[in-house]
């Protein structure tokens, strides 16, 4: 009986968390559909226009770095293959005139049938020897060196871009500067109602479905939680 009551315990809560990751991912989805659903307080939004500014401008800075890094590599290994070094570990490096380097160590998971699993590890080192990032690329087989690269190139010129897009929204009203987590935050005191009133509501739908939320918190809390505590 003590035993049932506390898997009901913990079922509970982690249905009230659940409901709230859930929540918040509707929340962003509208968010990225059209921005003008919420209204931030003044002070908030300039805060997190200066935060997101910085970090996105260095993150975007140094993801370009890397772009060109690579770009130079992938030159290199065109032009040929005397310029792959081998290193202790199974680890191969491009050294760059520029003084930055490129890394991959790749491991090959067997597969049965067909090709095994390939995890390219690629570390790039900035000029001074500094590791900027490492990143990570699977494939069904170990993949040509230039192909590893290519693929790794795309991505962060990606990345790099979409910080871009939302850097040249900051002088917007209604700038693209939140994120996920912070809609975890807004689902997280809506659902406890909470509520410290800095970010708001701007739309019927997104009130609807935080009436919806908040209905299902306590339907959570109380009726679960009532069943638990009684023993049914």
């Amino acid at each position: 009986m003590i035993v049932t009551r506390y898997l009901g315990l913990f079922g509970t809560f982690l249905g009230f968390i659940v409901s709230i990751v859930l929540f918040a991912g509707v929340y962003y989805f509208l968010y990225r559909r059209n921005r003008s659903h919420f209204l931030f307080n003044s002070e908030v939004l300039s805060a997190q226009r200066e935060t997101f500014g910085r970090f996105a401008s260095q993150k975007a800075s140094d993801l370009e770095s890397q772009v060109s890094i690579l770009q130079e590599a992938l030159l290199r290994l065109q032009s040929g293959s005397d310029y792959l070094v081998s290193l202790e570990g199974g680890e191969e490096a491009i050294f760059l005139d520029s003084g930055a380097q490129c890394r991959l160590k790749t491991v090959v998971t067997s597969g049965a049938p067909g090709p095994g699993l390939a995890s390219h590890h690629v570390y790039i080192f900035g000029q001074e020897g500094r590791l900027l990032d490492s990143w990570q690329i699977e494939s069904r087989s170990a993949s040509k060196l230039p192909a590893i690269f290519s693929r790794l190139t795309e991505r962060l010129h990606r990345k790099s871009s979409s910080l871009r897009s939302r850097l040249a929204t900051l002088s917007d009203d209604r700038p693209d500067v939140w994120s996920f987590l912070d809609f975890l935050y807004f689902s997280t005191i809506t659902q406890t109602t909470v509520g410290y009133g800095d970010i708001l509501l701007n739309s019927s739908i997104i009130r609807a479905i935080v009436i919806l939320q908040i209905v299902i918190g306590y339907g959570i809390l109380i009726i679960v939680l009532n069943l638990a505590l009684s023993g049914h």
